[in-house]
C-alpha cells in the first residue's frame, strides 16, 4: 500500500527531471545558435574591414605609381608591387569570406573589375615609355573621377548588402538569447509548480 501511495510522488519527480533535462537541452541549443549568429556578425564586420583595407591599399597603389612617375625612384616601384600584392590578397580574402553569398559574389566581381582598371591605369605610370602629357590626354581628370565614382558605387553595393546581413544576424542572435531566457523562466515556473504539488502530496500522505 505504501509503495502504491508513493507512485504520484515518483511520477512527479520523474516529470520534474524530464522537464529540467528538456529545458537544459533547449537552452543549450538556443545559446549555441546565438553563438553561431554572433559569429556571423563578427564575420560580417570582418568583410567590411577587409573592404576598407582594400580601398586604402588601392589608394596606396595609385600613390606609389604617381610618386615613381614623378621622381623615378625605384623604391616607389617596389612599394607599388608590394601594395598591389596586398590589394590582390585583400580581394581574395573578401571573395573567400563571402563565398556563401552568390549575390555578393556578383557585386564583388563588378567591384574587382573596376579596381583592376585602376591598377592598369596606375601600372602605365611605371612604363619606361611613360609620357605625362600623353597620359593626361588619354586618362584625363574626368575619366579618373568617373572611375573613382564607379569604384565607390560598386563598393557601396557590397557594404549595403553586408550591413543588411549584419542587421538580420544581430536580430537572430538577440532573438535566440530572448528565447533562451524565456525557456529557462518557464522551466523554472513549471518546476516550482511541480515541486509545490509534490510537497502538498507528501504532506497529505505523511502520517
Amino acid at each position: 500500500m505504501n509503495k502504491f501511495s508513493l507512485n504520484p510522488l515518483i511520477i512527479s519527480l520523474i516529470a520534474s527531471l524530464l522537464i529540467l533535462t528538456i529545458s537544459i537541452g533547449i537552452s543549450l541549443k538556443t545559446i549555441g545558435d546565438s553563438y553561431i549568429y554572433f559569429g556571423w556578425v563578427d564575420h560580417t564586420y570582418h568583410v567590411l574591414q577587409k573592404l576598407e583595407e582594400a580601398e586604402h591599399e588601392l589608394g596606396q597603389v595609385e600613390s606609389s605609381a604617381m610618386a615613381y612617375s614623378s621622381f623615378k625612384d625605384l623604391k616607389y616601384s617596389v612599394e607599388f608591387e608590394k601594395d598591389t600584392a596586398n590589394l590582390r590578397k585583400y580581394v581574395e580574402e573578401i571573395y573567400y569570406l563571402t563565398q556563401d553569398n552568390k549575390l555578393q559574389a556578383a557585386n564583388i566581381s563588378a567591384w574587382e573589375k573596376i579596381v583592376n582598371k585602376r591598377i592598369v591605369t596606375a601600372t602605365n605610370r611605371l612604363s619606361p615609355s611613360f609620357n605625362q602629357e600623353v597620359f593626361q590626354k588619354q586618362e584625363n581628370i574626368y575619366k579618373r573621377l568617373l572611375l573613382r565614382n564607379e569604384t565607390d558605387v560598386a563598393s557601396e553595393k557590397i557594404e549595403s548588402m553586408e550591413r543588411g546581413l549584419l542587421t538580420k544576424r544581430k536580430q537572430l542572435a538577440y532573438n535566440n538569447l530572448a528565447n533562451s531566457k524565456m525557456t529557462i523562466l518557464l522551466s523554472g515556473i513549471v518546476l516550482f509548480i511541480i515541486s509545490f504539488v509534490i510537497f502538498i502530496i507528501f504532506s497529505y500522505r505523511s502520517p
